[in-house]
This record gives structure tokens, sequence and C-alpha cells, in this order.
């Protein structure tokens, strides 16, 4: 791992609030970098210049690249947290709930792509915090009380929750590849739609479907 010497007296050269603004520039700039190389890809020189500090003024910021990326997975998971918690106050068999619960992570995976990125990138080579990070993501989805109307039985539970999130993230990892197949910008206005509008038709059919055969099986 690359590191730097220290900067002491870099503190007295920014207020707190400026400090701060650093610190926040540093994440955005190091979330796009991340998302778009990996962990072990991305530079902190590169990251540096594209925040407009010397690569050592990082340190008064962040204690290494490690920190910096488990900073940037927390803010991301932060965005999520709240709708994940959201899932165990489910009433048994609320249709209208789950649906629009969905409608929700659909729209949140929009407004925060980097974390399917960062996602795609870890189960591809190994990044720190990684594992933690789904723990805390999955992990309340995982129990029965989140499943809301779905017919599952609970031991299927965690391989319905990967399956419907790996929807979600494959799309915003895998969609421009099929940018000229679609004839259509994944990402435009009307291509999302049509995204929300099949994950909602999926969801909504695994609830109103009779119960599985298979779901007394193990």
């Amino acid at each position: 791992m690359m590191t730097f010497p220290t900067c002491p007296s870099c503190h007295l050269m920014e207020s707190p609030a400026e400090t701060s603004s650093t610190a926040d520039r540093i994440l955005d700039v190091a979330e796009n970098l991340f998302a778009a190389k990996g962990y072990k890809a991305a530079s902190l020189i590169e990251l540096a210049e594209q925040v407009g500090i010397r690569p050592p003024s990082l340190y008064n910021h962040f204690r290494n690249k490690e920190s910096l990326y488990k900073a940037v997975l927390e803010r991301l998971l932060g965005h999520f947290q709240p709708l994940i918690a959201e899932a165990a106050t489910f009433s048994p068999h609320d249709k209208n709930a789950v649906l629009a619960w969905t409608r929700q992570m659909v729209e949140l995976h929009f407004r925060h792509p980097n974390f399917a990125r960062l996602l795609q990138h870890a189960a591809l080579a190994e990044a720190p915090g990684t594992t933690e990070m789904l723990t805390r993501f999955f992990r309340p989805l995982f129990a029965p009380s989140a499943g809301g109307g779905v017919t599952l039985s609970p031991p299927l539970l965690p391989w319905a929750t990967m399956a419907f999130h790996n929807v979600l993230v494959s799309y915003i990892t895998m969609a421009p590849l099929y940018r000229n197949l679609i004839n259509q910008d994944p990402f435009s206005a009307e291509a999302r739609q049509r995204h929300l509008e099949m994950v909602l038709e999926m969801v909504n059919s695994a609830l109103t479907r009779p119960e599985s055969p298979f779901a007394s099986a193990a």
C-alpha cells in the first residue's frame, strides 16, 4: 500500500469548515474512483490530483487508503439503512407496503449507482470492509418478519433477498453493455421507468403466486 509522510502543519492552513469541506470532496472523488476502478486499482495520487491537494494532505483527513475506502462504504450504506430498517415494520401480507418499499429501493439505487459498482468490484477482488457492510445491509432482510406478504418459507428468504438485490445491482453495472441491444440509454428517464415497472411486476407476481411447492422442502 502506498504511503506518504504526514504533514503536521497542514491543519493550520484550513479552518474547521474548510477541513470538513475538503474531507467531503475527498469522499466524493474517492467514491467515483473506487466505483470506476475498484479498491486495488484506485490510486491515491490520482485521487489527490482530482481533489486538488497534495497527496500527503490526504492523511490529515483519513489514516490510510483502507480507512478512506471504509468511509466511502459507510457513507453509501447510510443512504440505504433507513429503508432497510423499514422492511422489518411491514404488516403481514401488506402487499402495498412491499411494493412501495420496492419502488423506493429501485429509485435509491439509481440515485446512488456507485453502491452497485463498488459491490461489483468487491465481488471480483477482495476489498476491506465489504463483507461487514453486506452483513449489515442484508441481515435485516433475512428475518422472516421482513418478508411482508411474501409466501416464501424462512429458509428461502436469504436467496430471495439476494436474487432481488442482484436484479437491482446488475441493472446498474451491466445495462450499459446492452445499450445497442435495446437501442436506448439504460439510464434515461424512460429506460429507468421500464426497469422500475419490470421489478414491480416481478415482486407483485411473487406476492400473489400460490405457495411454492418447495416452500416446505428444507
